[in-house]
């Protein structure tokens, strides 16, 4: 059971991560937006890495890498090459950021859930597991051998949906047997319906400001 402190905590950051018009900036005690968009912010005497998901030309050139090709990387198995790009040097700065003995939650939405679910592959083999890896609207990183090795740390997934649909995102990318990427823990659903004038279309559950909005209003969850 992943504490509903936490949860609240990594999804008011992966809003926050944004920057969405009108709200207030996270003030981040480290942060880069270059190859990858991650920050670093201690709360509560716990260090949480947040990954933004897909806003540049470069983070949907990642996204659309395709099922047809993945990466066999030594360390942590077959894995989504768009997801991992980069991740293991992002690793090695903020291991060295967290320090040695501070607890710390890996966290991201979307694109950003892949890249959290391939931090903690690397933290996991690295003797430096997080307490938690908790991610929204996540997409599907790998494979079986990935997955085995992001689940050696307590971790949750969250679909958004309702009775007129759901976030499409978590079902990419599809699957074509011999190429089956999985998920390594459930989806767990919530229920934050989209406005009817949302102009997204088949993507309207996706938005993190709903994910959010449901964990910011509920007294428990599981």
């Amino acid at each position: 059971m992943i504490d509903l402190a936490l949860i609240k905590t990594a999804s008011s950051l992966c809003r926050g991560i944004y920057v969405y018009p009108g709200e207030a900036p996270v003030a981040w005690d480290h942060f880069e937006d270059g190859i990858v968009c991650w920050g670093i912010k201690q709360v509560d005497g716990v260090c949480y890495v947040v990954f933004r998901g897909s806003c540049t030309p470069l983070d949907w050139a990642l996204d659309a890498v395709t099922w047809i090709d993945p990466l066999q990387h030594p360390a942590i198995g077959r894995v989504h090459p768009g997801f991992n790009f980069a991740i293991e040097a992002v690793w090695q700065n903020a291991k060295s950021i967290i320090g040695l003995s501070t607890p710390f939650v890996v966290t991201g939405h979307s694109l950003g859930a892949g890249r959290a679910d391939n931090l903690t592959a690397y933290a996991n083999l690295d003797g430096r597991s997080p307490i938690a890896r908790i991610v929204f609207g996540e997409p599907k990183p790998g494979f079986r051998d990935f997955c085995d090795i992001v689940n050696r740390s307590p971790g949750i997934a969250y679909c958004n949906g309702d009775d007129h649909g759901h976030d499409l995102v978590t079902e990419v990318p599809f699957d074509f047997p011999p190429e089956e990427y999985e998920r390594p823990s459930q989806l767990v659903p919530i229920r934050a319906s989209p406005p009817p004038s949302d102009r997204f279309g088949m993507f309207r559950y996706h938005h993190m400001p709903l994910y959010d909005a449901f964990f910011q209003t509920i007294e428990g969850v599981k």
